[in-house]
């Protein structure tokens, strides 16, 4: 992926303007990355070290040596780099360095080059092949796999070069907004993916004046995503994260994402927007139903044999609807339990969440969520399963709505089901509540 500096922006009152791929138009970036392609399909199985020597020989002016560092990246992280799997470089070493001890141990006089000579016949080898493969587990001594790049076309690559620019900006952001206006199936890749990646966020939903349940796809829906920039330690993992959430944003029917971008460290952050609609999606961006959190893909799989009583025979399957209380807030949970009467109850996963999300949540059910929700929180986060007792007690609505259940490492399938069947049966049991 690119990186902050591989990316050309200036400030124009407080807001970052993109100069896409430094100044070059979309023909002179395709007839750059034609000849970088070129030369990287042309060292496929050779090693990344030679690839990157013969990058470093590609001639261009020098206005055009920032965008050639750009572009170098791009085809490179295009490319997969692999160890030769016939050898075993740690273990040559191993032998070398234990041969050289035993020669000095005896007194016996060291001869650097018999040494090696010595080893390399051990293992069937000269000296040389041997000697080259000593450090062949060192990155510039991986075999280029440039498998990918056959199937993409000049253009491909400029396409991703672009976004490849927008995901860079996003390493070093304090806070991403996102409003989309997206169909059933572009929301539920992007709330997934969000998951996935266990990004920090809260939503909002355009409605009326009532607690809704909603699509998202009518009236837009807002994402407010915490950057790596506004967490207690600076993570380039988690920026990393949040880059790759930009080809789901992109696929949605309109969107827009505003960012506060932070260039250098402890500089100002200055305001970057992108907008547009849908363009036709990227090979390997389609998002799939595997696509899911180890933890919700558990209770995917294990909550059925559990559902007794009004869940008995329910539907369980992924989540993509927007529960919103207006003036409070809104939530996606994780799996939503469809009974045979219609029914249904949504459990969401906060296994990495912070405790200020949880006491969110918990205010959404005392506010009156439209539909029960079962809050799965990590023991981490200290926040006891009592929790919502206090809010039972403060509405009668309450103990009907939401249930929290803690787990430490597993989450148990069983304990989630007999919560979920809990806040069915006063229903089915009970006449109409006053």
């Amino acid at each position: 992926m690119l990186s902050i500096e591989h990316v050309r922006c200036v400030r124009r009152k407080g807001e970052l303007v993109r100069n896409p791929r430094w100044g070059l138009s979309a023909a002179q970036a395709e007839e750059l990355v034609t000849e970088l392609q070129t030369l990287a399909i042309e060292h496929h199985h050779k090693t990344r070290g030679e690839l990157v020597a013969a990058f470093a020989d590609v001639v261009v002016a020098e206005s055009v040596q920032r965008a050639m560092r750009a572009a170098q990246k791009l085809v490179l992280d295009q490319c997969d780099f692999a160890l030769r799997e016939d050898i075993d470089p740690p273990a040559l070493r191993d032998a070398l360095y234990r041969r050289a001890a035993s020669i000095r141990s005896a007194g016996e006089p060291f001869d650097r080059d018999a040494i090696v000579a010595g080893t390399a016949a051990d293992y069937d080898l000269d000296a040389t092949t041997f000697e080259t493969l000593l450090y062949a587990d060192l990155d510039e001594a991986r075999l280029v796999d440039a498998t990918a790049l056959r199937t993409m076309t000049p253009a491909d690559l400029v396409t991703r070069w672009e976004l490849a620019e927008v995901q860079a900006l996003l390493l070093r952001t304090e806070r991403v907004t996102i409003d989309v206006d997206a169909r059933p199936t572009e929301l539920r890749a992007l709330l997934r993916a969000m998951k996935l990646h266990q990004l920090l966020f809260e939503v909002e939903a355009s409605t009326g004046g009532e607690a809704v349940v909603g699509a998202g796809g009518g009236g837009g829906v807002r994402f407010v995503i915490d950057g790596p920039v506004s967490l207690f330690s600076q993570s380039l993992r988690y920026g990393l994260k949040l880059a790759l959430l930009v080809p789901k944003i992109m696929a949605c029917r309109v969107y827009r994402l505003q960012a506060e971008v932070q260039l250098k460290k402890g500089a100002a952050t200055a305001r970057f927007v992108l907008a547009g609609r849908a363009a036709a999606p990227m090979a390997g961006d389609v998002g799939s139903d595997e696509d899911v959190p180890p933890l919700v893909a558990g209770l995917l799989a294990g909550l059925p044999e559990h559902l007794t009583g009004p869940l008995q025979g329910a539907h369980v399957a992924l989540n993509n609807e927007v529960l919103s209380v207006p003036g409070v807030g809104a939530c996606v949970p994780d799996v939503v339990v469809t009974a045979a009467d219609g029914r249904r109850v949504f459990v969401e996963v906060l296994g990495f969440w912070s405790r200020e999300a949880v006491w969110r949540r918990v205010a959404l059910i005392e506010h009156g969520l439209p539909v029960p929700v079962v809050l799965c929180v990590s023991e981490r986060l200290r926040v006891s399963e009592a929790a919502l007792d206090d809010v039972a007690s403060a509405t009668a609505a309450a103990g009907d709505a939401g249930a929290l259940v803690t787990f430490k490492g597993a989450l148990s399938a069983k304990k989630v089901a007999d919560r979920m069947v809990t806040l069915l049966r006063p229903r089915a049991d009970a006449g109409p509540r006053p």
